[in-house]
């Protein structure tokens, strides 16, 4: 049974490293539309000069859910083909954590690996292979 703390919305932030190639955004995007989750911010990092499926992009994405449904978005984009690892922040969790991802999100900080090795992770999978 889902307790009502499960069924509450919370502040999460999901760190993708997928390829950099066109469209990884956009199906970023579909996946949440699909679910009927709204996204708070969406960002993209890359290496403009190397643009192509070998060189590894991060896309940030910001958004409220219950954790059950953060858990269903989350295993589909683990099972989209570009997406080559997830970590999860639950934002709420953490007061420090927030502030810095809603400065973030807001451009006041520009460096989400800052932001990362900062503050360990909810959850992170990596795809094999």
């Amino acid at each position: 049974m889902i307790g009502e703390t499960d069924t509450m919305e919370k502040f999460w932030l999901f760190v993708l490293r997928t390829d950099h190639i066109p469209g990884v955004a956009a199906n970023i995007a579909v996946a949440f539309s699909r679910r009927g989750i709204q996204i708070d911010s969406i960002c993209a990092e890359g290496d403009l000069a190397a643009a192509e499926s070998t060189t590894p992009a991060l896309v940030s994405v910001t958004f409220a859910a219950s954790t059950p449904r953060m858990e269903i978005i989350r295993r589909k984009l683990e099972r989209l083909e570009v997406v080559r690892s997830l970590k999860v922040w639950n934002c709420d969790s953490d007061p420090a954590l927030k502030k810095r991802v809603e400065d973030y999100v807001s451009g006041r900080q520009t460096l989400l690996g800052d932001l990362m090795s900062a503050h360990p992770p909810f959850k992170t999978t990596v795809r094999q292979g």
